[in-house]
């Protein structure tokens, strides 16, 4: 930092800190007119300093008459290896392409899935969904909204990097981050603003599947209750939690249409039959690069029977809303907390804000997808699971028809893949001594893997299998370590 002296006579300051993690100690010194001095700051991530919050004030003191003046600038900090801001970390995003549709995910901000035809025409407004993983609940009367919506949010939580799994064999991808965390403020706050872990692992299919597959992307969501870290300034002292309801806050773009007629108006609804929340869209056929299959599409989200315990097809709540009724209307498009929470816990399945079709960009449409509810309790790792479709059917012609075979077409294709447990290496069903065996014979002696994606034996989620997996696996059988949590397997 620098001062400045802008006045016409000489002063004296010092400068100090209130906190022993920020380093500066300026003695008092004069300081001619006109005239500037820098000042070095440091912040220590030393001793006692380290794994901590540092929440403090570099103090100035100017002196020499009865004006003598204090400032303070205040100062934040975070050392810890499980915090980030996470737009300006190449790590933390990656995006795909299979040649239908492209997706960008960022670990803690966003998601975003792009009709590839249309990306040719910088004018075309492209975007399907953007959104992700919710988690609303309240402390005391106060509402705690958690979401990834939005391509600012550079402060909501700590987070593991991104791993992309791609198996040669196989005709997907695989997106997988976990340890990412929910807080979505900066602290220090009031203790009941806890923290909830979010992990997930995104399928996203290669151009090699079959083409009934690439236009849609599945996810296996969990999200556990968590106390926070050792640096968080506030620990919670309290033993019972609320309900608390985790699902999915989606924008979905369904672009807005400029044809100047009702009948060429975005529009939504729920299909019971199926369980799809879904909404139709027009693709701006009439300017350049514009798709005509994309004339009348739908978009769409369904709950499928996933990979967990307890998961059903029914979501707890769902709801397809205009933008201009719980949106701040033309303002950076945030959510009001209190509405979003509403939302969420309102076990209504299918509600419609609709009406007649309205002339402005309002007519674009948000979905509430509610998958779980978690009962309040004394739990503090209380988890929720869900498993999700993200789907878009281009087709002049038939329309919802074709977003049900797209759904269908998931729900075939989550059902049929092989049950993977995390360190089964001999694929016995089960985690026990034949594993450590299997692990060391295929390290060491050349030996095979029965079935699933190598990955599956990498229990201390590294990412690459190797001998701190066999370690880690001994540890969890013989001496009551960590669970195994294998990259990339769900």
């Amino acid at each position: 930092m620098r001062v400045y002296n802008f006045g016409y006579g000489y002063c004296i300051y010092s400068v100090t800190s209130d906190n022993l993690c920020i380093q500066v100690n300026v003695p008092p010194t004069v300081l001619y007119p006109r005239d500037s001095a820098s000042v070095n700051v440091t912040i220590s991530g030393a001793g006692a300093c380290n794994n901590s919050f540092i929440d403090g004030n570099v103090i100035i003191n100017t002196y020499g008459d009865s004006s003598g003046k204090t400032d303070f600038v205040h100062v934040q900090a975070i050392v810890a290896n499980d915090y980030y801001e996470c737009p300006k970390d190449p790590a933390t995003h990656d995006s795909l392409d299979n040649g239908v549709l492209a997706m960008y995910m960022n670990v803690n901000s966003q998601e975003r899935i792009w009709d590839v035809s249309a990306l040719a025409s910088a004018d075309t407004f492209a975007t399907f969904f953007q959104g992700g993983t919710m988690v609303a609940t309240t402390r005391l009367g106060d509402t705690l909204v958690g979401r990834y919506m939005g391509g600012n949010d550079q402060h909501n939580g700590a987070r593991d990097i991104m791993h992309k799994v791609d198996e040669a064999t196989r005709d997907y991808w695989v997106l997988y981050t976990t340890r990412t965390f929910m807080h979505n403020f900066e602290p220090p706050m009031d203790i009941k603003w806890y923290w909830w872990e979010m992990s997930q692992e995104i399928v996203f299919f290669k151009s090699t599947a079959p083409e009934a597959l690439k236009p849609m992307v599945i996810k296996f969501v969990t999200v556990e209750r968590k106390d926070p870290p050792s640096w968080w300034p506030s620990p919670p002292t309290f033993t019972s939690y609320d309900d608390t309801y985790i699902g999915v806050a989606m924008d979905i773009d369904c672009p807005w249409d400029t044809l100047g007629s009702e009948s060429a108006r975005n529009r939504a609804g729920y299909d019971y039959t199926n369980n799809i929340a879904w909404q139709r869209g027009f693709g701006r056929v009439d300017i350049p690069g514009g798709n005509p299959q994309y004339s009348n599409y739908y978009a769409g989200m369904a709950i499928v029977f996933g990979r967990q315990p307890g998961e059903t097809t029914v979501p707890y709540s769902t709801y397809n809303v205009k933008n201009n009724q719980y949106l701040y209307p033309q303002k950076g498009w945030g959510w009001k907390e209190q509405e979003l929470y509403n939302l969420a816990s309102d076990p209504t399945i299918g509600y419609v804000q609709d009406g007649p079709p309205s002339p402005d960009s309002a007519v674009d449409r948000s979905q509430i997808f509610t998958a779980r509810k978690i009962n309040a309790g004394s739990d503090p790792n209380a988890r929720a699971s869900f498993t999700i479709i993200e789907a878009i059917a281009p087709s002049a012609t038939k329309g919802l028809a074709d977003l049900q075979a797209i759904i269908a077409e998931a729900q075939a294709w989550v059902a049929a893949q092989p049950l993977i447990l995390c360190g089964d290496c001999n694929n016995s069903g089960q985690v026990e001594l034949g594993d450590v065996v299997c692990m060391i014979s295929f390290l060491y002696k050349n030996g095979s893997l029965s079935v699933g994606p190598p990955l599956r034996i990498d229990c201390n989620n590294s990412c690459e299998v190797e001998l701190g997996d066999v370690v880690y696996l001994i540890s969890y059988l013989y001496k009551n370590g960590p669970v195994p949590l294998c990259c990339g397997v769900w």
